[in-house]
């Protein structure tokens, strides 16, 4: 019996401590509990696709040696932000200009010299911003 796309799914704590802990091992996301609508979307999504009927039964099947790979790649792929854009979050952007920056440089003393890193970026625009 496989899961009804139509019902949202809902992990237990457990369940979700559980991808919690293999999505940080797998790909380096953090999702904290507040997001577990997100999770559970993206997971109940990825059962309704492969069949299988309980958050157990799909963790066993992403840890599968034969399919796992390319489901891992699927669901990571479905978690993450595909979209990216010059100043694509306004008030991030302000924060670094107003209050991080500002601070670094304050930070930076008589040495002057500040490197950032972008880590998030699915084409590049982000950092270049």
């Amino acid at each position: 019996m496989t899961r009804s796309p139509h019902r949202p799914l809902k992990l237990t704590e457990e369940e979700f401590h559980l991808f919690q802990q293999f999505l940080v091992r797998e790909c380096g996301l953090h999702f904290p509990r507040d997001r577990d609508d997100a999770v559970a979307a993206g997971i109940g999504h990825r059962m309704v696709k492969t069949g299988k009927a309980a958050p157990q039964e799909y963790f066993q099947f992403l840890q599968d040696d034969l399919h796992g790979p390319n489901e891992r790649k699927a669901l990571f792929e479905l978690l993450t932000i595909g979209e990216t854009s010059f100043f694509r979050n306004p008030a991030q952007f302000s924060a670094l200009c107003e209050v991080v920056v500002p601070d670094l440089v304050r930070r930076a003393g008589s040495d002057r010299r500040i490197r950032i890193w972008s880590a998030g970026a699915s084409t590049g625009e982000e950092p270049y911003t």
